[in-house]
């Protein structure tokens, strides 16, 4: 009787464990859930003119690659590597272009990728573009708002 009890915390205990480095905490994306719209919007002005331009500069920083490639991995994850890394060099590297390309992509994997651990480090512009990614529908609809909120003060009724 003692030994199938036992039998069954040790499954319940590797369960246990393996839910916990299933879910893969991520401090490094605290900062992003604190934006919102209207910082990016402050920030950038038009942050759709500023992170899709296709005069942008591409970030030379090693970290900022890393988190690109990882951030592409986890957010399209039944796209193979080589779908992902043509987008990204389409893309010059930079993030939120990759993604708008991808997003037009039909899937290409038949399986779904498991998640990654990010990598070391931090990268303060990956991590807002991936903020300026999440909030994108929420970022137009501010700027649309401001557009037409401008448009009937200059322009007042008779």
């Amino acid at each position: 009787m003692w030994g199938i009890k036992w039998i069954m915390v040790r499954k319940q205990l590797r369960w246990r464990s393996f839910c916990i480095s299933r879910e893969c905490p991520n401090e490094l994306l605290e900062p992003t859930c604190g934006v919102t719209p209207q910082q990016l919007i402050d920030e950038y002005g038009d942050p759709c003119h500023y992170f899709y331009d296709e005069g942008r500069k591409s970030i030379d920083e090693k970290d900022y690659t890393a988190f690109t490639l990882w951030g592409l991995q986890n957010l399209f994850r039944y796209q193979d590597m080589s779908t992902i890394n043509d987008c990204l060099s389409r893309s010059r590297g930079l993030y939120a272009p990759a993604v708008r390309l991808l997003r037009d992509k039909s899937n290409t994997r038949k399986t779904k990728r498991p998640h990654s651990k990010p990598p070391p480090g931090q990268c303060l512009a990956f991590l807002k573009e991936e903020a300026f990614v999440n909030l994108e529908d929420e970022v137009k609809r501010l700027l649309a708002k401001d557009e037409s909120n401008t448009s009937l003060a200059n322009h007042p009724k008779p």
